[in-house]
């Protein structure tokens, strides 16, 4: 293989190592549930109702769905890159 191709290669490879990293980094939806002390769940008072910040779920899938765009440009760019190398 000449250089451009083992840096095609290197390139694909770290792809998919970027590709693996975000299918990992799921959105952790495991804190979500509406909490409540002895005193609220015999009927007491409703002040003592914990539920999670809608925000911040917002913004975890915010930022994993922007990995995902960025990823998939950046694949967009490599096949590119490849195509104009006459690789592919």
């Amino acid at each position: 293989m000449n250089q451009d191709q083992k840096d095609a290669v290197k390139s694909i490879v770290d792809m998919e190592f970027e590709i693996a990293k975000v299918q990992n980094e799921k959105v952790d939806f495991s804190h979500n549930e509406i909490k409540t002390n002895s005193l609220t769940q015999r009927g007491g008072f409703s002040g003592g109702v914990v539920m999670s910040r809608m925000e911040t779920i917002n913004e975890k899938i915010s930022a994993n769905a922007t990995k995902q765009v960025q990823l998939l440009t950046n694949i967009k760019a490599l096949i590119q890159d490849l195509k104009n190398a006459g690789i592919i």
